[in-house]
């Protein structure tokens, strides 16, 4: 057996080490000869029982002997903890709802239910929905339209759109006549748009949309650190306004089943009237779904006031009585606006491709759920993640706001061109004056920052840009991987967000 001298006088066998004071004894071959065992359970082998004695390691090197060095790799980077609130813009929400235990809280799988017990065992995701603690106490719809249809805004715009029709109330008759029109299509309005949202609707829909996404997806996840700041928010009795980038029709479906997952009330959700279809616009309303329309105005050039003011009103009668809501609206105290996003490794509906390339937004019949759901029982589409960033309060981003605005005279502003008609109002500018459009403006890009700094890039988004950008031409598969540890080295070290631009890999990082 070769031996290797050391420096300090010690030699080492094998893998042994050996002290210097039986050196001779190695020398003399007195330690390989045979002897007496005495410790037999410590002597035997797979091939039979040895007959060497046992030579005892160094105290010093046991721990060393029996347990892996502890070493820095240079490529081992973990993604840190993304979502915080701005610290120029909320410095008090972004501590307010955190603590240093948040980011090592872990991920946890949403899709995944605890089978826990016989039932757990039998009927998982039966017994994980019927056992979930969440029975909210949400606003009466009724309550909700008859205050709305009496709020001041409505009754203003159903004055104002009366004198338009009566010709400036030259005619008593006819002015009442149009009110009552006018009041009558509030009414309808309101009820037409409102919703309802049932705690046994939502279990149900829970169970339906975790079992059909068992067959379809690979998991749900979510951080249990961003869980909890929201459960912290809903806690403080201010609204919480969600306002999620929007991707697919599962985002609606997947933001509730998260919060009520994690027993945080479920919003009222602003959907578009294209989704408004039987039945299963009846089934969305019971979750939560109140639909309005993507242009306000019938007629172009001619706003329609009542609607306006119904759907600013009702939106307004949520929040006042501490509902969530998923949308914007500012004529409240407080609220706590939380940025999310759900990413897809596949978009379960394929619209959202056709959409991004300028076609027009289809509208859904009833047939439409059925058939795509039917093509996507045919295909993977891989791994879902919800996202939350940390919620911060509306009345505390606006007086900051505010405050970084500089003041600048008339005369030595830059000229610049004016949209006729605001984008981001209920009103246009003929209310909404103009700093505050830019206020609104500026508040919904900070939320599409968040919310996009929050986002989780997917291993399809790497595998898209690298053919998109180094391997246009193509390439081997092997090199597609290296490429790929590569690129999400890089990700993970830029901390894992799009608000960082992730340079392509070049030859002089290539191995």
């Amino acid at each position: 057996m070769e031996t290797l001298p050391r420096e300090d006088g010690e030699i080492i066998k094998g893998e042994e080490i050996l002290p210097k004071n039986r050196l001779e004894d190695l020398k003399s071959g007195s330690l390989l000869k045979p002897h007496k065992d005495t410790k037999p359970t410590r002597r035997k082998q797979v091939l039979g029982q040895s007959t060497y004695s046992t030579i005892d390691l160094v105290p010093e090197l046991a721990k060393f002997k029996t347990s892996p060095p502890l070493m820095t790799s240079y490529k081992k980077h973990y993604r840190p903890f993304m979502g915080r609130a701005c610290p120029r813009c909320s410095q008090h929400s972004r501590e307010l709802l955190y603590h240093k235990d948040i980011p090592e809280m872990g991920i946890f799988s949403v899709s995944s239910p605890p089978r826990k017990g016989l039932l757990g065992r039998l009927f998982p995701y039966s017994h994980y929905v019927y056992t979930m603690r969440n029975n909210c106490v949400y606003a009466d719809p009724k309550g909700m339209i008859a205050d709305a249809v009496q709020n001041k805004r409505v009754q203003r715009a159903i004055h104002r759109s009366a004198m338009n029709d009566s010709d400036g109330a030259k005619n008593e008759e006819t002015y009442q006549r149009s009110a009552h029109k006018h009041e009558g299509r509030a009414l309808y309005v309101i009820k037409r748009m409102s919703a309802t949202i049932m705690n046994v609707t939502l279990r149900i829909t829970g169970y339906l949309i975790l079992r059909i996404l068992s067959f379809l997806v690979d998991g749900i996840h979510m951080h249990r650190g961003q869980a909890e700041m929201v459960r912290q928010a809903a806690k403080r009795d201010v609204p919480i306004i969600l306002v999620p980038l929007h991707r697919s029709h599962l985002d609606y479906l997947l933001m509730s089943l998260t919060l009520f997952i994690n027993e945080v009330p479920c919003p009222f959700i602003a959907a578009g009237d294209n989704l408004n279809i039987p039945v299963l616009g009846w089934w969305f309303r019971q979750i939560g779904a109140f639909f309005i329309k993507r242009k306000l105005d019938k007629v172009v050039g001619k706003k329609d006031f009542v609607y306006r003011a119904a759907l600013h009103t009702y939106m307004e009668q949520i929040l006042m009585r501490n509902q969530n809501m998923e949308f914007f609206i500012g004529a409240i105290a407080d609220a706590y606006i939380l940025p999310a996003s759900v990413s897809y490794e596949k978009i379960i509906e394929g619209n959202f491709v056709s959409e991004q390339m300028g076609y027009s937004k289809k509208k859904e019949s009833i047939f439409s759920p059925i058939i795509g759901l039917w093509n996507a029982f045919h295909s993977s589409f891989g791994h879902i993640r919800v996202n939350f960033a940390q919620p911060f309060s509306l009345k505390e981003y606006l007086e900051s706001a505010q405050r970084v605005v500089p003041i600048q005279s008339e005369l030595s502003m830059k000229p610049r061109l004016e949209k006729a008609i605001s984008d981001n109002s209920l009103y246009g500018t003929d209310v909404v004056l103009e700093d505050q459009r830019q206020l609104i403006r500026g508040l919904g890009e900070h939320i599409i920052l968040d919310s996009q700094d929050a986002s989780s890039i997917m291993s399809t988004n790497l595998l898209s840009f690298l053919l998109l950008t180094k391997h246009r031409r193509g390439t081997t598969m092997k090199q597609l991987q290296t490429d790929f540890d590569i690129v999400k080295e890089e990700v993970t070290q830029e901390g894992g967000t799009s608000a960082s631009p992730v340079r392509p890999p070049t030859s002089s990082n290539m191995p």
